[in-house]
């Protein structure tokens, strides 16, 4: 959300208060990032302006996690119904993060929307979904170096990825929210719980699917 949020500020070391108003409005409904504009390229208070945004933020975040409020979020679809699913999954089971496996940015915003406390890791073969999903809110995108057919194949390579850039340790837990069915919009579906040490550099998890993309190449 952007343009003219604290418009006064440009002048004036205070913003209105409606001004405040809609910033608050903004994170309440799920805005992903609020941003300035003239209020710090030409303005005669950007500082202040940066600042006073950032105590409105950090003062109404936290209502986003309460649960009279998660509870009116609207779910009318099935990646929503996933993505709200993961999260209290990933709450149930204390786990350390949630791995979004996606290629529109879809699969990461039907889990985000709801604000775990989790970190949320974004994984994706495209640049243009990786740069995309820096905004979305709490999201740290990954990019893999290539593409997958296979989602298994995928989730271990993610896992790994993740792993060996930083994402997550070794003895973390994580829930994975994907789609079974790889390219085809709207179609996350999956939900899994895993222990990442039982998955980085598995000889017995790579043997699995090597096996499996055999037995699909018998079959045909």
């Amino acid at each position: 959300v952007a343009t003219q949020m604290l418009e006064s500020m440009v002048n004036s070391a205070k913003p209105t208060r409606a001004e405040a108003s809609d910033v608050a409005n903004a994170i309440l409904q799920g805005a992903d990032a609020v941003m300035l504009s003239a209020e710090t390229a030409t303005g005669n208070h950007p500082i202040e302006a940066v600042g006073m945004m950032e105590r409105i933020i950090k003062k109404v975040e936290p209502r986003l996690f309460e649960k009279s409020i998660e509870l009116q979020r609207y779910v009318n679809s099935i990646p929503d119904s996933i993505g709200r699913s993961a999260v209290s999954m990933a709450e149930a089971l204390n786990a350390d993060v949630i791995m979004a496996f996606t290629r529109s940015g879809g699969s990461s915003q039907s889990v985000a929307k709801f604000r775990p406390n989790q970190k949320i890791i974004a994984v994706t073969p495209l640049d243009k979904t990786s740069r995309r999903l820096r905004l979305q809110w709490g999201v740290n995108p990954l990019l893999l170096s290539r593409d997958f057919s296979d989602t298994d194949e995928m989730i271990f390579q993610g896992v790994n990825s993740a792993y060996e850039k930083g994402f997550v340790d070794k003895f973390d837990t994580a829930v994975l929210v994907a789609g079974s069915l790889l390219g085809l919009p709207t179609s996350t579906n999956l939900i899994n719980y895993i222990k990442i040490d039982e998955i980085i550099n598995s000889v017995g998890a790579e043997k699995r699917f090597i096996e499996k993309k055999n037995r699909k190449v018998n079959d045909v």
